[in-house]
């Protein structure tokens, strides 16, 4: 609802709202879709990148976010109860999650449940094709799924759905 949106996007309630709910950790790809967010034109200047989680790499992240030019779009909302997650699920616009392998660690995404408790409450997604994501995202259906290396083609993923309502309810 609009209160909800209000109080998540600290005032802008009729931003577009990005989610991704996970650790801060490198694997997760949260810097892919801060580049994607910093690269987007004007017409999604609107768009608010929420992120739920806490961890290593959080310092970084904000850092990233300034440096990019979107320290003001990007919220960290730290670690929330687990009972607020369909909330944030539902009143987000998509999902995003640019997980990707990261082989010489032997870090790679499981089944990726975000995406499936995204789903349950309505919200596409928009996530990596690595790992156990293409089981949890069925392209072009719940989701799509798209290169989690390239900033360019998870902002291309991104600003489909955003300019779609149509296609984001399908």
């Amino acid at each position: 609802d609009a209160d909800t949106r209000q109080r998540l996007t600290r005032g802008r309630a009729r931003a577009r709202i990005l989610l991704t709910v996970g650790h801060l950790v490198t694997r997760k790809g949260h810097d892919t879709v801060i580049r994607a967010l910093a690269s987007m034109p004007p017409a999604f200047a609107d768009v608010i990148y929420l992120i739920v989680g806490d961890g290593p790499q959080r310092a970084a992240l904000e850092a990233l976010a300034a440096d990019a030019g979107v320290a003001d779009r990007v919220l960290f909302l730290g670690r929330v109860a687990s009972a607020e997650l369909p909330t944030l699920y539902s009143a987000a616009d998509v999902f995003v999650m640019a997980s990707r392998e990261r082989r010489a660690y032997r870090d790679v995404e499981g089944f990726g449940i975000v995406f499936v408790e995204a789903a349950a409450c309505g919200t596409p997604s928009v996530g990596g094709r690595s790992g156990g994501i293409a089981d949890a995202v069925i392209d072009n259906q719940t989701g799509l799924l798209v290169d989690p290396e390239s900033a360019e083609a998870v902002a291309e993923g991104l600003m489909l759905l955003l300019a779609d309502a149509d296609l984001r309810k399908r």
